[in-house]
C-alpha cells in the first residue's frame, strides 16, 4: 500500500500521466474499500446481533408484564 502511494506521488502531471493518475487513484480507492469492507460488515453484523438481542429482551419484558 505504501509503495503504491509513493509511486503515485512520483508521477509527472502531463496529458498522458493524467490518465494513469486517474487509474492509480481508483486503484487506491478500491484498495481502501477492500481493507475497510470486511471491517464494515463485521460491525454491521455486530449491530444486527445487538438489535436482535434487544428485541428479544423487549418481547420477554412485555410477556412478563402480560403474565404478571
Amino acid at each position: 500500500m505504501a509503495v503504491v502511494a509513493l509511486s503515485y506521488r512520483s508521477f509527472n502531471v502531463t496529458a498522458f500521466s493524467a490518465k494513469r493518475n486517474l487509474i492509480w487513484f481508483f486503484f487506491l480507492i478500491s484498495e481502501c474499500l477492500l481493507i475497510l469492507m470486511p471491517l464494515y460488515l463485521l460491525l454491521l453484523a455486530k449491530g444486527v446481533r445487538q438489535l436482535s438481542r434487544n428485541n428479544n429482551m423487549m418481547s420477554e419484558t412485555k410477556t412478563m408484564q402480560k403474565w404478571g
